[in-house]
C-alpha cells in the first residue's frame, strides 16, 4: 500500500517564534500568515496568535496552550498553564487506572494494588 503524504495547508499556516530561558521551558508563539499572490509572507488579521508553554517532565516533553493575548502575559501564565496541564494528565492516567482494569480468563478482575 503506497504512503499517502498530506499537502501542507496554505489557509492554516503558522509562524513559530519560540522564547526560552533554556533552563525550565520555552514559550512557542504561533503567528497566523498568508501567502499572498506575489509569494509574500503576510500576517493574516483574521485569526488571533497562539501561545504554547513547552516543558519536560522526567524527560518526556509536556506541550500546552497557554491562554494570553501578548508574549508577556503568555510568559507570566506558564506556570499556571503548566500546573494545569499537568493536572489533566494526573487526571487522565488516574481514569485509565480506572477504566482499564485487567482481564484475566475473561472477566474483569479490578486490582486496588495495582499502581502506574
Amino acid at each position: 500500500m503506497p504512503i499517502q503524504i498530506l499537502p501542507i495547508d496554505q489557509k492554516n499556516l503558522y509562524r513559530k517564534e519560540t522564547y526560552t530561558d533554556d533552563r525550565t521551558g520555552s514559550v512557542v508563539e504561533h503567528i497566523p500568515i498568508l501567502i499572498d499572490e506575489q509569494g509574500l509572507v503576510i500576517f493574516d488579521p483574521i485569526r488571533t496568535i497562539q501561545y504554547k508553554g513547552l516543558t519536560y517532565l522526567n524527560g518526556q516533553p509536556i506541550e500546552f496552550l497557554i491562554k494570553a493575548d501578548c508574549l508577556k502575559e503568555a510568559i507570566d501564565n506558564f506556570v499556571p498553564a503548566c500546573s494545569a496541564a499537568l493536572q489533566e494528565l494526573q487526571s487522565q492516567a488516574i481514569q485509565d487506572q480506572i477504566t482499564r482494569p485487567m482481564q484475566q480468563n475473561g472477566r474483569l478482575i479490578i486490582d486496588p494494588k495495582r499502581r502506574s
